[in-house]
């Protein structure tokens, strides 16, 4: 028996119904799309940005930043105004400020620092360099490290110094002889120094040709003929380089005939072996003015200029002046030190000790200095208070630089002088 819902009048009334079901749902369509279309046209009247143009104006923004040309101090013509007001046209970047002359800032306690002065400066900062080549002294001391000013009038008269002609001419001259005779050239260029008459930027310029003499004359393990400061000692059996500086009676420390021969291992010297030593004793004078060290190599035959370093001095003008000697068993190698001002230690090998890898200490010869006995030589963790008036008074050098010191003064006759 069949079903009611399987009857052929009810699958024929199930069709109809369908039919008619369908029927109304096409007019409802028809007017969802009649409201679609009016809501379109009436979206499409209402003024403002379309959707596609919105999405595209920071697209043309950067466009336009990354075609813009660069900023400069020319006056710029102005720009189209755009047809829609409401959107701010894209700006260019702004011009950057123009970069600092001077890439320092001016030192502590001096009026102006030699960068900015003149090209005169940049010429002396050029020679600072050749003069800091060859002995490990820091090049990138300033120019007023080396020439000791910081007047920025005063390195223009350094170089520029009417009637200085006749002493360049003259420096030429024992330039090119230099490469004739630097035995003889070393030598006059030591008597213009010492002499004192060299305008300031000549004197500077001697004591550059001066260093580069050093390396040739002094520190290096060949001896030239006729060299009375240099001479050859046969290494013997037993020999070891301190027993060699007692035997031949050298006025410097053993470390300086390391330190010419270029000896990396003291116990690598041979039976037979020649060596190169110092003849005479080691003196320095220092220039307060020049914030200079020269170093002097002297004997029976005179005297002459091996090495130019530039210096820091006390705060206030606090450096003394007069003649000092090497003060007795005050060499010292990585010191410990304590602050006097403050009380704070500082262990050896502390990479925060301001007196660096040497001290020398000092006393005063002279009636006006007898009592002075704190006062030293010796290195410093602050590169940029050499050319400066910093310390407490002692006179601080390059950490390269006071080991060449160190090995070459000694309490066997060395006199320090400094000079105002």
């Amino acid at each position: 028996m069949a079903l009611g819902s399987q009857s052929g009048q009810q699958i024929g009334r199930n069709k109809y119904m369908y039919r008619r079901r369908k029927g109304r749902s096409g007019k409802w369509m028809v007017v969802l799309v009649v409201l679609a279309g009016g809501g379109v046209l009436f979206w499409l009247s209402l003024p403002g940005p379309r959707s596609t143009q919105a999405s595209q104006e920071p697209t043309r923004a950067l466009v336009e930043r990354a075609t813009a040309q660069p900023a400069t101090n020319e006056p710029r013509t102005a720009a189209t105004p755009p047809s829609r007001p409401s959107v701010a046209p894209p700006q260019a970047p702004p011009s950057s400020p123009p970069l600092a002359t001077a890439p320092n800032s001016p030192p502590r306690g001096a009026t102006l620092p030699a960068e900015q002065a003149s090209e005169a400066s940049s010429r002396a900062d050029r020679a600072s360099e050749l003069l800091a080549g060859g002995l490990g002294m820091a090049t990138d001391v300033p120019a007023r490290a080396a020439t000791g000013t910081t007047d920025p009038a005063a390195v223009t008269v350094v170089v520029d110094a009417p009637g200085s002609t006749g002493a360049t001419d003259r420096l030429d001259e024992l330039e090119e002889l230099a490469g004739r005779d630097p035995i003889s050239a070393r030598s006059k260029l030591t008597e213009l120094v010492i002499a004192g008459d060299l305008p300031p930027g000549e004197a500077f310029r001697a004591r550059m040709i001066l260093n580069r003499l050093g390396e040739i004359l002094m520190f290096d393990p060949s001896v030239l003929p006729q060299d009375p400061f240099a001479a050859k000692y046969v290494v013997q059996p037993g020999d070891s380089l301190s027993r060699i500086a007692k035997n031949a009676n050298l006025k410097s420390e053993w470390m300086m005939i390391k330190r010419i021969n270029r000896i990396t291992n003291p116990n690598s010297i041979r039976v037979g072996q020649s060596l190169k030593i110092p003849v005479g004793t080691f003196h320095a004078v220092v220039s307060k003015s020049d914030y200079l060290l020269d170093l002097f190599l002297e004997n029976d035959q005179g005297r002459v200029l091996i090495a130019s370093c530039p210096v820091g001095l006390g705060e206030f003008d606090a450096t003394p002046v007069g003649r000092f000697v090497v003060r007795e068993q005050s060499k010292l190698i990585n010191p410990q030190w304590r602050n006097p001002r403050t009380g704070e230690f500082f262990y050896s090998d502390d990479p925060e000790n301001p007196i660096g890898e040497r001290w020398i200490g000092i006393r005063g010869i002279d009636e006006t200095n007898q009592e002075l006995l704190g006062y030293g030589i010796h290195g410093t963790i602050d590169a940029d208070s050499i050319g400066r008036m910093e310390s407490m008074g002692c006179i601080r050098m390059h950490d390269p630089d006071v080991k060449l010191v160190y090995d070459a003064l000694t309490e066997r006759g060395s006199i320090i002088e400094i000079r105002p």
